[in-house]
């Protein structure tokens, strides 16, 4: 997850939600301030 953040804007992985319990997500969305969303 932190090596994902280095590359992706939004990286959420298993114990972020239920939704993410099997997988990862990756995404690169601009976002205000350079806000980087690792969870």
């Amino acid at each position: 997850r932190a090596d994902g953040c280095q590359y992706f804007t939004t990286v959420l992985g298993p114990g972020y939600n239920y939704d993410h319990r099997n997988h990862f997500h990756f995404d690169i969305k601009n976002r205000r301030n350079g806000y980087r969303a690792c969870r």
